[in-house]
């Protein structure tokens, strides 16, 4: 049975890394709690009950891509902001583009506490993305930036180099996304944090699309 396992987990470890939100349930607590967690983990996709989206994002240096060691996954991401009647809602369309193409995704994101959203996300067609961009925010900027993402220790890494808006350009960020936190965050050792910003709204993408510099 182990061996299987290992065979398996080695055909999914690069594909993985290209899934837009990889979960992996690890042995961190005895069987009983880990099948728990894996149905939470399923409740969560599949809406039952509103999935909610838990981010640890920090600051680091800036790094060269190519160093890192395992297998890696990049995308050049295009980000725009809509118009929302609801100040609480954050509405987005996003393209990403890879060696296979583009895929475009439409997004509603409402913030329930510091770190914590709900978020509602679908596939969506070239045609309605061009459509859906008709009800741009004129008052906030397009974002670009590179999203390099992998596994470290059996944890997920997103990490997003910003090229635009100019302000921000050469900014990077890593985010951490799970259901469950653990309290020492193991950072791999070709990453240097320069320091915590979870929850800071300042590195939030909507904020820094406004176009101010940071302080």
């Amino acid at each position: 049975a182990l061996e299987i396992s290992l065979k398996t987990r080695r055909f999914w470890e690069v594909w993985r890394v290209t899934h837009q939100h990889p979960r992996v349930i690890d042995n961190s607590t005895g069987f009983r709690n880990k099948l728990r967690r894996l149905f939470a983990e399923v409740c969560a996709v599949l809406g039952d009950p509103i999935p909610l989206e838990k981010e640890d994002k920090y600051v680091i240096a800036f790094f060269d891509p190519s160093v890192i060691p395992v297998p890696h996954y990049s995308a050049e991401i295009t980000q725009q902001y809509l118009i929302t009647p609801d100040p609480k809602e954050e509405r987005r369309v996003r393209a990403r583009g890879d060696r296979d193409g583009f895929t475009y995704y439409y997004t509603i994101k409402e913030e329930m506490s510091k770190g914590i959203r709900t978020e509602r996300e679908e596939i969506i067609g070239e045609h309605e993305y061009r459509t859906l961009l008709s009800l741009r925010d004129s008052k906030l900027k397009t974002i670009r930036k590179q999203r390099i993402s992998f596994f470290w220790n059996e944890r997920y890494f997103e990490i997003d180099i910003f090229t635009a808006p100019k302000v921000h350009k050469g900014l990077v960020l890593m985010e951490l996304e799970r259901s469950g936190r653990r309290k020492k965050l193991i950072l791999p050792p070709f990453l240097e944090m320069v320091r915590d910003v979870t929850g800071d709204k300042r590195y939030g993408n909507r904020s820094l699309a406004s176009g101010i510099a940071l302080t």
